[in-house]
């Protein structure tokens, strides 16, 4: 049972080595934070481990089920609050920057009006041009 926690203890410690990668919002304080209390139940459980070793069979064990749930408890408390940290929202453009974007993409799409009136007009009167030649020629 216990090899099986300090797995669990491992892969959390993996985990929180890369949380800000996959969740950039999570500050470097909450990080260390969660490394440093992993780290922490990992050392009390080796610790109490070498204990339960050094005592007789028919000694009391050096800690129990509950002592180990609190300390686990601590851990995973913090852990499922920094792991359960939503993103934040993104914050609205206020509406002087909205319509500055607005005003832009208007002259934007006038210019672009512009050109293509004056490329129209270029390509109408040279057909008027080629029109005049060709009654020209005929008469």
């Amino acid at each position: 049972m216990i090899p099986k926690y300090r797995e669990a203890l491992q892969e959390s410690l993996s985990k929180a080595h890369q949380i800000r990668e996959v969740m950039p919002w999570i500050t470097e304080q909450e990080q260390e934070d969660l490394v440093k209390k992993i780290e922490e139940t990992r050392d009390w459980l080796d610790n109490k481990m070498e204990e339960q070793d050094k005592l007789e069979l028919t000694e009391d064990p050096s800690f129990n089920v509950e002592d180990f749930e609190k300390e686990m408890g601590k851990m995973t408390k913090l852990a499922k609050k920094i792991f359960g940290k939503k993103k934040p929202k993104e914050k609205k453009p206020k509406k002087e920057e909205v319509k500055e974007e607005v005003k832009d993409e208007e002259a934007k799409t006038d210019a672009d009006d512009e050109t293509t009136t004056t490329w129209d007009s270029d390509k109408a009167e040279t057909q008027s041009e080629e029109t005049a030649d060709a009654t020209t020629e005929e008469l």
